[in-house]
């Protein structure tokens, strides 16, 4: 019933429906949620309000969305489309609680720095290959 009000009344402006309902019904639900689970209820409902605030933004703006993604190209659009579906999301669900946000944080610094480390390791051997270890020398 009360999905039938929202459709047929609200017609001319769905996005601040869904503003609304997500943004407030949903953010005081994920609020008491996240305070019962032990992290910071405050901080996920801003957070929370802002990202669906984001996500209606770019519906209000939509045309504008268009040329930048068209601007940007495929890969543009990609990294739009996972931030706004896939990182977006995630942060703003572990960044209330700390000791996860932390352990994911420390988890991708080590990687970066194996990748990093992995990454130095093969130039410097293609550079002994194709006969520029001279310039890894001082290392």
């Amino acid at each position: 019933m009360l999905q039938y009000n929202v459709v047929t009344r609200f017609q001319s402006a769905p996005a601040t429906v869904l503003l609304l309902v997500l943004g407030g019904g949903c953010g005081l639900v994920g609020r008491s949620a996240v305070d019962s689970l032990g992290g910071d209820g405050r901080l996920w409902q801003r957070l929370w309000v802002a990202y669906v605030g984001g996500a209606a933004l770019t519906t209000w703006c939509a045309r504008g969305v268009r040329v930048a993604l068209d601007r940007a190209g495929p890969p543009g659009r990609i990294v739009f489309h996972l931030a706004l579906a896939a990182a977006l999301p995630f942060l703003v669900g572990a960044f209330p609680f700390e000791d996860v946000f932390a352990a994911f944080a420390l988890e991708a610094k080590q990687r970066a720095a194996v990748m990093v480390s992995m990454a130095a390791e093969g130039a410097e051997s293609a550079a002994e290959i194709i006969g520029f270890g001279f310039i890894y020398a001082g290392n």
